[in-house]
């Protein structure tokens, strides 16, 4: 009797090792094999799923993107102002742990070499910024002003990602907070 397989729960399963693969060794490490490995099946299991390696990753970083886009948008919900800029910073470089900030450094190591990766945090980043503008530009000011606030918190929240990750020079949670006051304190939030 020919096994039943549940193909939502395998293609998620295959998107779950594509991101753990990732966010281990890098998206170079990403391969056909690697993902059946990793999830214990041929890579046919695989091909079934994926015609190509771009849709693999395509797919699973899409998926993975969109599911931290979900969990910054619940973060924020409901704030405006000081409020908000704090849960986003917060979410980014405290709240989202760190699988997800090993992946978001994979990112954007993989977006140099991978054209699927950078294709998908294009449209990240673009999502970021419109977020992140309607948080910031209740103020007064040029629109160059506050394109360079948008981008300004970018910078704060990729280095406080990082510095999480650098063996021996990670900053505290409650030093990476002073930052972030430090930095709303400068804007006078």
């Amino acid at each position: 009797m020919p096994r039943s397989v549940d193909h939502e729960l395998r293609r998620s399963a295959v998107c779950d090792a594509v991101v753990d693969i990732a966010r281990a060794r890098g998206f170079a490490a990403v391969t056909f094999r690697s993902v059946a490995q990793d999830i214990g099946a041929s890579t046919s299991a695989v091909t079934h799923y994926f015609r190509s390696r771009d849709e693999l990753l395509s797919v699973a970083v899409r998926r993975e993107v969109g599911q931290r886009r979900s969990e910054l948008e619940a973060a924020i919900h409901g704030r405006t102002g000081p409020d908000a800029v704090r849960a986003v910073i917060d979410w980014c470089v405290v709240g989202a742990g760190g699988a997800a900030q090993q992946f978001w450094l994979a990112l954007l190591v993989g977006a140099a070499t991978e054209p699927v990766v950078s294709a998908a945090l294009t449209e990240f980043d673009a999502s970021w910024d419109e977020l992140v503008s309607g948080i910031l530009h209740a103020g007064e000011g040029t629109a160059e002003d506050k394109t360079a606030l948008v981008d300004s918190l970018g910078v704060l929240v990729d280095g406080l990602t990082v510095s999480a990750l650098l063996p021996g020079r990670e900053l505290p949670d409650a030093r990476r907070r002073q930052v972030v006051d430090a930095w709303l304190k400068s804007l006078g939030s």
